[in-house]
């Protein structure tokens, strides 16, 4: 299993932008079950019910068959959708995009009504169903005394952070306090050497222009699928 881990974590560092996930999970000890043939993987994290699959549907899909969980969220490429629909079904399917933001792309816009919820260095932990999420850092905006809107990271290493969380009150959205909540933890994250990852669903129009009016660009996509074991 050593060499195995060893292997498919040579493989995913060609691109840790587009892996981050599954190298965090694989980085930080979360039992997993791994099945490797570069370039076909199936990565399985049976404590959260969650599958990472990609490369060539040849060589991919018989690693489906070793799946015994009645219900999973699969994090796949495309081309996988129809074949998936063999051994499962398919409950609902999502497009992410994932975004990156480059140092000297960023257009920062800044409020001083935001300010940290957490001192950098001191994380905080959510439970998510079974998996356990960790904030490294967390925005809010005030207005007054009031909190409006927040937002933090998670899946956070020395290298990049995804920034998550995000949520302004309903009665205050449309004004910009999100953006002005995401520019202070990129400018958090920057501080500290590390890259900003955005991920959003395609369907969130607002949420994508967010991004990239602070400097985003789009670097890849790929699909969340849930579905139950078939029989």
């Amino acid at each position: 299993m050593n060499e195995q881990l060893t292997a498919i974590l040579e493989f995913f560092e060609r691109d840790t932008i587009a892996n981050f996930e599954i190298l965090y999970h694989l980085q930080s000890g979360q039992e997993a079950r791994i099945m490797f043939r570069d370039p076909s993987y199936l990565i399985e994290l049976p404590s959260a019910r969650k599958v990472f699959l990609g490369g060539e549907p040849e060589s991919a899909m018989p690693f489906l068959r070793s799946l015994s969980l009645p219900s999973y969220l699969i994090h796949t490429e495309y081309n996988f959708l129809q074949p998936l629909k063999i051994s499962f079904i398919v409950r609902e399917v999502e497009m992410y995009l994932v975004y990156v933001l480059k140092e000297e792309n960023f257009v920062p816009v800044r409020d001083a009504r935001v300010r940290p919820l957490i001192p950098r260095g001191s994380p905080i932990s959510y439970q998510v169903g079974q998996e356990k999420i960790s904030l490294e850092t967390f925005y809010g905006l005030f207005l007054g005394d009031k909190l409006v809107s927040y937002g933090g990271t998670q899946f956070e290493t020395e290298k990049w952070a995804e920034i998550a969380w995000l949520k302004t009150e309903e009665e205050h959205r449309g004004k910009g306090y999100g953006l002005k909540v995401v520019s202070a933890i990129v400018e958090d994250l920057l501080r500290e050497g590390k890259v900003p990852i955005y991920r959003v669903s395609a369907e969130n129009i607002a949420s994508r222009r967010l991004a990239e009016k602070l400097g985003f660009q789009l670097h890849s996509r790929f699909f969340y699928v849930s579905v139950k074991l078939k029989g």
